[in-house]
């Protein structure tokens, strides 16, 4: 199961795959479950999955986007957390 996105180069395009949803909704279920910022950080990791997408196809090669989804979540937290704490 794939969600595909079409690409001049690539007959087939670029996709997120199965596993990448998986891990979008852990992080989604983990940041509700810690009384974090929901919507907040909902939207940073489908960005983070956006720009995943996106410089697969810049740079033509397909790219896992679990780094990108990760990182978001840590960097979006860190941000929260040090607002809150201030």
């Amino acid at each position: 199961m794939i969600l595909l996105v079409a690409s001049s180069g690539s007959p087939l395009g670029l996709g997120l795959g199965l596993s990448d949803f998986i891990f979008l909704a852990l992080f989604a279920a983990a940041s509700r479950f810690f009384d974090l910022r929901y919507a907040a950080t909902l939207l940073g990791v489908c960005c983070a999955a956006f720009l995943a997408v996106t410089a697969g196809l810049l740079l033509e090669r397909p790219l896992p986007a679990l780094p990108f989804i990760a990182i978001a979540f840590v960097w979006w937290e860190k941000l929260t957390w040090s607002r809150h704490l201030l």
